[in-house]
């Protein structure tokens, strides 16, 4: 994935593993992507298969707010789903991010949400 300026994926990590008695798979991907290549990222991972939005997560690094954008796709397929995690740290100083409720609607809550608790300025997003 590369957006505007050559910025785009930074890092990547796929995890599976056996869960439970039966020893089904559960799997992950973890995916930092830079802030402008997040919208290209989940417009690709809606061309696979239209993600669920399970929360946007975030962690206070010190000089950085890493936001992690936690999907599942493959949703309500059993033992198929598969989490992926796009993680785009800011910059305490440029704290913004454009919105990707036009894109998935569900992520409408956590974005508010990152607004109210972290002031993050979350560009675009839906007027109440």
């Amino acid at each position: 994935l590369q957006a505007a300026g050559g910025a785009g994926l930074l890092e990547a990590t796929i995890k599976e593993w056996a869960e439970g008695v039966k020893g089904w798979k559960s799997r992950q991907i973890w995916i930092k992507v830079a802030r402008e290549a997040l919208r290209p990222a989940i417009q690709k991972i809606i061309s696979i298969h239209f993600p669920h939005v399970a929360v946007i997560s975030f962690a206070d690094t010190g000089a950085q707010v890493d936001l992690m954008y936690h999907l599942y796709i493959y949703w309500g397929v059993p033992r198929q789903e598969i989490l992926v995690t796009l993680k785009v740290s800011l910059d305490k100083t440029d704290l913004k991010v454009l919105t990707i409720t036009d894109l998935i609607p569900g992520a409408l809550t956590s974005e508010r949400e990152k607004q109210e608790m972290l002031g993050i300025e979350v560009v675009g997003i839906p007027a109440e």
